[in-house]
């Protein structure tokens, strides 16, 4: 039996996000974030599916890594509230180029 302290995950996305509901004709984006990713025996991924405002002060204390859908908001809420304030590590996955100016606004409001 393995005693490795398991990462804890708080993952945020937009609850209708339609990458991550299975059932689009790109599943690639679910097949990471919804199946592989909670296969690894030494992370716990908590889902966090949210509509348009996010108030992220009910995670302090309880994650170790603050994982994004993405940072150019498609799919992800209109705002994360208290992000910045948390002590907590922001990974996100990057945005297609042409959503480079969002991604940088976002980035550099949630990371």
């Amino acid at each position: 039996m393995n005693n490795m302290k398991k990462i804890k995950i708080a993952f945020i996305y937009k609850e209708n996000n339609v990458f991550l509901l299975g059932n689009h004709f790109d599943n690639t984006y679910f097949h990471f974030f919804m199946e592989e990713l909670r296969k690894d025996e030494s992370i716990i991924v908590t889902d966090f599916p949210t509509k348009e405002i996010f108030d992220a002060s009910i995670l302090k204390n309880k994650f170790d890594i603050i994982l994004l859908w993405n940072n150019y908001g498609g799919g992800m809420p209109n705002e994360i509230l208290g992000i910045e304030d948390l002590k907590i590590p922001v990974i996100s996955n990057c945005a297609d180029p042409v959503e480079a100016k969002k991604a940088i606004k976002n980035h550099k409001k949630w990371d």
